[in-house]
């Protein structure tokens, strides 16, 4: 194994490693762009007061704090297995309007985002496999095709 085949296979690891870092960014960010379109208000409750009050998408995504307790249940729907969470307490910490401070409240409604939201992200999530599949293919392709020629 010579020099020029670890530089290629380098140059293959650090393309597939940047796209997939570009990969990933992109998902994250096209996935919160389109989970904010949704417009999606969330009904929440003061654990303090308990004052029930509204939170946009928007006010939601910007606090990263929670705290919950879920079940998680393997379930068939059809030929798809589904093994994903069903949230009992969801609670995020908001400025509740009636305390004027920044308390625990619990999320209402979390089950209807969960359900709406989980199509965008399995979309996003898919696209993004397959262009790295994709893009795998073809750098090892142009690998093996300049070790044919200069090998």
């Amino acid at each position: 194994m010579g020099v020029f085949d670890i530089l290629m296979k380098g140059f293959a690891v650090i393309i597939m490693l940047a796209s997939l870092i570009a990969g990933v960014t992109w998902y994250y960010r096209r996935s919160k762009k389109e989970v904010l379109a949704l417009g999606f208000v969330f009904r929440v409750q003061c654990e303090k007061c308990g004052v029930e009050y509204d939170v946009s998408t928007e006010e939601f995504l910007k606090h990263s704090s929670g705290k919950s307790r879920s079940v998680t249940k393997t379930r068939r729907k059809g030929a798809a297995i589904d093994n994903s969470p069903n949230y009992l307490y969801m609670a995020k910490r908001f400025d509740c309007p009636n305390c004027k401070r920044g308390h625990w409240a619990e999320v209402l409604n979390y089950g209807e985002y969960q359900a709406k939201a989980r199509g965008i992200v399995l979309k996003n999530a898919l696209i993004v496999f397959a262009i790295l599949y994709l893009l795998v293919q073809v750098v090892m392709g142009i690998v093996e095709l300049v070790e044919k020629i200069f090998g």
